[in-house]
């Protein structure tokens, strides 16, 4: 049966950062839905089907989603039939971590740009028959392993930039265009104020993600699911990535919560971000 979309229940941006606090997704699961999502890529609703996938794996207990250290027998850098192998961690701020660091934190993550966009365009799932449950994602290096596990997507984008824009810049680009809609621009987008050239630009801003990796913001796309976190698609199109707490913060400061629906205006348009598969769909 086709599945259709409807609105969600309102939420608030506030439950979301509670929600991305205190409630993560089983790492297994996560692989199964994102594999799911992709083998229904060639229907015209593959963005809802990752929605629901998302969200009933978002539902299960933070318990369930951390890894038993206890359990698992690795040792960072260890060689196997002369392979080195490695493991990692990525929280819902999209920091990357070697998975047994102690403190996960912004001072503690790994920061090298290059490295970053570097592993991050090799991770895959993890189909080598070690480690599948307790890391669902890989990311290779020559005849290196680098294991993967995540709270919640295995990309997450962190920043909203105007076309060609800057992560160095000393300026909050996004934060200046949300100031100038909010004065009463009526396309702030397109605006020297937006993109800091002097120029008028109509390119699509781009979301970022790993170190400066980056894809086209499509508003129309973002997802709000059940689990009150904010998605976009991901580079390809197939899956639902994880907006990162501080950059759907700001972003809702664009978005209206009605009693039927959540309206978000960007650039002199606005979009109904709420996704939800109905009840009697998901007994189909």
């Amino acid at each position: 049966m086709m599945m259709r979309l409807a609105g969600l229940r309102p939420t608030t941006l506030a439950a979301a950062a509670a929600a991305a606090a205190a409630t993560t997704a089983a790492a297994a699961s996560r692989v199964a839905c994102y594999r799911a999502a992709s083998s229904a890529s060639g229907s015209s609703n593959t963005t809802g089907q990752a929605a629901r996938a998302t969200d009933a794996a978002s539902a299960t207990t933070a318990a369930s989603s951390r890894v038993n250290r206890s359990s698992l027998n690795y040792t960072q850098g260890q060689t196997v039939k002369g392979r080195r192998e490695y493991f990692y961690y990525i929280d819902h701020n999209g920091f990357l971590f070697l998975d047994d660091s102690m403190m996960k934190n912004f001072t503690s993550c790994l920061k090298d740009k290059p490295f970053l966009d570097f592993f991050f365009k090799r991770v895959e799932p993890n189909t080598t028959g070690r480690y599948e449950e307790e890391f669902p994602f890989l990311s290779r290096c020559g005849r290196e392993f680098n294991f993967l596990r995540c709270d919640d997507t295995p990309l997450v984008y962190h920043t909203l930039l105007p076309p060609h824009g800057s992560l160095v810049s000393d300026k909050d680009q996004l934060d200046q265009y949300i100031k100038s809609a909010e004065q009463g621009d009526a396309n702030p987008g397109s605006s020297e104020t937006a993109t800091g050239t002097g120029q008028a630009s109509d390119e699509p801003w781009e979301l970022v993600y790993a170190g400066n990796l980056r894809r086209p913001f499509e508003p129309d796309k973002l997802c709000m699911t059940e689990t009150a976190r904010l998605y976009h698609p991901s580079p390809d199109g197939k899956e639902l990535y994880l907006v990162a707490s501080p950059l759907a913060i700001k972003l809702s400061r664009r978005m209206v919560f009605g009693s039927d629906a959540t309206l978000f205006s960007w650039q002199g348009n606005t979009y109904n971000i709420d996704i939800r598969i109905p009840e009697a769909d998901e007994r189909e």
